[in-house]
């Protein structure tokens, strides 16, 4: 009987991991108000900010190289007025930047291949 529940205890858990998103286990960091969280063993990606005048997006955090925004980061942020990004983010998630309205300038780096639906809707760039 211990082997059987035993048994139903492990395969129980074999599919809560195995449907788990692979970001469940991903590791966490804060630099200047920007979240940065891991994408796998390499790589990073914002996934949080706090609405301040002036963000820089690092290239590196922890030794990960972050080459993602994901959907919505700054969504709505009616303060900041600039935003720094390197030249290693390849993918801007899905309305990003929607509705910031007090964005004044923007330099999207040669290094990005995907921009995600209306990333940048209802902005009215000084700079782009």
């Amino acid at each position: 009987m211990n082997k059987l529940i035993s048994h139903a205890i492990n395969s129980i858990l074999f599919l809560i991991i195995a449907f788990l998103p692979v970001n469940a286990f991903s590791e966490k960091f804060y630099i200047d108000k920007v979240g940065y969280r891991t994408i796998d063993d390499q790589c990073a990606e914002v996934y949080y900010a706090s609405e301040v005048d002036s963000i820089v997006i690092h290239s590196e955090v922890n030794g990960y190289t972050v080459t993602r925004i994901c959907d919505r980061v700054f969504d709505d942020f009616r303060e900041t007025h600039h935003v720094s990004m390197p030249n290693t983010i390849t993918h801007i998630g899905r309305y990003a930047f929607e509705d910031c309205i007090s964005l004044q300038e923007l330099v999207i780096p040669p290094s990005v291949r995907y921009i995600g639906d209306s990333a940048f809707f209802n902005l009215l760039f000084e700079k782009l």
